[in-house]
This record gives C-alpha cells, sequence and structure tokens, in this order.
C-alpha cells in the first residue's frame, strides 16, 4: 500500500479508534460523519464471520469512503460477502484487502462485482494468493470497468496465463493510471504480453514489476 494513503478512521467526534462492534453500529445506523475506517489488525482479526456482518453493513451507508481490512484472515467466503455488498453500495472508492487470504474464488467474486457495479477507484490485494484463477477473472473484469484506477496485485502467486489474462483486459480499459505487479511469478512470456497491451494504454502513468522474472 502507497505509504501516503490514509486509512484512519476519520469523523468530526472520533478519536482514530475503531472496533468492529462500533463499526458496525456506526455504518447501519449510516452515520454521516464515517468517511474513513481502519480495521487493520494482527491480533484482533475479525475473519469471514466479521467480514460477512461488516457486508450486510455496508449495504445501508452512504458516507463510507475508504475501508482497510489489511491483515484480518478473510478468506474467500468473507471476500465473497463483501463483493456482492459492493454492488448495492455507491460510496466506497477505496478499499484494502491486503495480507488476507483471498484465494481464486474471492477474486473471481469481486471480479464479478467489479464488472456488474462498483464505486471503487483504489482495490489492494497485495498479498494473498489469486494466482493466475483469480487474476484471470480480474484482468476480464478491467475490460468493462469503468471506475478503478488504482491497483496492487503484488505478491499474489501469478505466473505468465494470469498476467496474460491482465493484458487482454487493459486493452480495452481506459482509466487505469496506477498497477502493482512485484513479486510474483511471472516471465519473459507475461512481460511481453504487458508490453504489446501498455502500447496503447495512455492513462497508465505508474506500473511496478519488482521481483518478477
Amino acid at each position: 500500500m502507497d505509504d501516503d494513503t490514509d486509512l484512519s478512521v476519520h469523523s468530526s467526534d472520533d478519536d482514530n479508534n475503531e472496533t468492529i462492534e462500533s463499526l458496525l453500529r456506526r455504518v447501519e445506523n449510516n452515520d454521516s460523519s464515517l468517511t474513513h475506517a481502519d480495521l487493520s489488525s494482527e491480533e484482533s482479526e475479525i475473519g469471514d464471520e466479521g467480514a460477512t456482518e461488516l457486508a450486510r453493513a455496508l449495504e445501508r451507508t452512504s458516507s463510507l469512503g475508504v475501508l482497510n481490512l489489511r491483515y484480518n484472515d478473510i478468506g474467500d467466503e468473507g471476500v465473497t460477502a463483501l463483493a456482492d455488498a459492493l454492488t448495492r453500495n455507491s460510496s466506497l472508492t477505496s478499499l484494502s484487502l491486503s495480507c488476507n487470504n483471498v484465494g481464486a474464488d474471492g477474486a473471481r467474486a469481486l471480479a464479478e462485482a467489479l464488472e456488474r457495479k462498483s464505486s471503487l477507484t483504489t482495490l489492494y490485494l497485495d498479498s494473498n494468493g489469486i494466482g493466475d484463477g483469480g487474476m484471470g477473472a480480474l484482468g476480464a473484469a478491467l475490460a468493462h470497468n469503468s471506475s478503478l484506477t488504482k491497483l496492487d496485485f503484488r505478491w499474489n502467486d501469478i505466473g505468465n496465463k494470469g498476467i496474460i489474462a491482465l493484458a487482454e483486459g487493459l486493452t480495452r480499459n481506459s482509466l487505469l493510471t496506477s498497477l502493482k505487479l512485484g513479486h510474483n511469478d511471472f516471465g519473459i512470456e507475461g512481460m511481453n504480453a504487458l508490453g504489446e497491451a501498455l502500447a496503447h494504454h495512455s492513462s497508465l502513468t505508474k506500473l511496478n514489476l519488482e521481483g518478477n522474472c
């Protein structure tokens, strides 16, 4: 995640400490002062159960714009619930699922949501395990998504097959400005596919490929 990204809880009367219980209450009550929420934790992980509860609450909020769920032991079940909520939420613009247990199935659920309807402009999925299957689905979704500008897919066991699928999606996408693919498992074949796709992609200004080949 970028060092300058602010993902703490922001409101007019909050002291920047948030628990899942208090966040759920505020989201369910559509607290208009809640715009940013940080539930990142290596000690009190919310897991799939907490993510599913949060997903139900997200359908009611119209103010929350940034949600950080980094380090929460969220797997495919929890991510699938969150993905479904994204199709019925119009306020969330930035979501971090970094350092969780999102696999190919969770990535496919996210891809379906991003293809159908989503207000997200920024998605952090670094340090999960989406692999080629998940990357393929997300790449296909990029061809139809009209909101995303920043994506982080570092450390995800993505090989040439996944990167080629991503490249195909990029040829039909004109919005993405930042793409991070560092520390995956693709080589020259994937690099060549990306190069061909990006030769005609005028909006991308930041690309991270370190730790591959």
